[in-house]
């Protein structure tokens, strides 16, 4: 893997203030979730450390497709943004709002254990700041190609989690509109909007919600 964290499920208390942020590179840079919202301070453009694609199946989006980190080779660092939160917030803190925003569990109060912990990765030092955190899971989807992750976003949208927005659709739709490019997003974008013969992914999201045949063609097999 490309990493270039360490595990923050195994670092031990501080007890003097840190400055932390939380490096977004997908959907939580437009939308961080009403956990952490309240505790960004300050927002930093920020080029990734590490490669990212359109690699991983995330069950908490129906399968739908999301960014992870990758091994050199196999994407490139992209443009996120440092969340840069409030002096005096802990990095306990930081890592139970961070995993509860990506696994869908806001307001829940429950708390990151076992292989979600360790999924919380942290750097030190990223632009001057002690503490940097950012989500990094498998990347479970190899090779991903833009017709296959056509068709693994429409197959999201058509469940519950296409009713909620909690669907691939809507989260490439977030990833474009913060800015957000790897190597397979322009094609990635194309083959979707073939597939649904629309012209925008808002669009896209509404023709396979309405699941009408005539409107959603099958994106080829990938």
């Amino acid at each position: 893997m490309g990493a270039a964290g360490t595990d923050a499920g195994t670092a031990r208390p501080v007890s003097y203030p840190l400055r932390v942020a939380i490096l977004a590179y997908d959907s939580l840079v437009t939308d961080p979730g009403e956990e952490l919202a309240p505790l960004i301070a300050e927002r930093r453009p920020c080029l990734t450390p590490f490669p990212v694609e359109f690699a991983r199946l995330a069950p908490e989006l129906n399968h739908g497709p999301v960014l992870t980190v990758v091994g050199v080779g196999e994407g490139d660092p992209v443009a996120g943004s440092l969340l840069v939160l409030t002096p005096g917030t802990s990095v306990e803190t930081a890592t139970r709002c961070l995993w509860r925003r990506v696994t869908q569990q806001i307001g829940s109060a429950k708390l990151p254990l076992g292989a979600d912990r360790h999924r919380v990765r942290m750097i030190g030092g990223l632009a001057g700041l002690d503490v940097t955190l950012y989500w990094q899971a498998e990347a479970n989807y190899p090779r991903p190609e833009a017709a296959g992750l056509a068709r693994r976003a429409i197959e999201s949208a058509t469940g519950e989690a296409g009713r909620t927005r909690q669907d691939g659709i809507s989260y490439l739709a977030q990833v474009v509109a913060a800015g957000i490019r790897t190597r397979l997003t322009e094609g990635y974008v194309a083959a979707l909007l073939a597939a649904t013969h629309t012209t925008s992914l808002e669009a896209a999201w509404a023709a396979v919600r309405q699941g009408e045949p005539a409107s959603v063609a099958s994106p080829p097999a990938g």
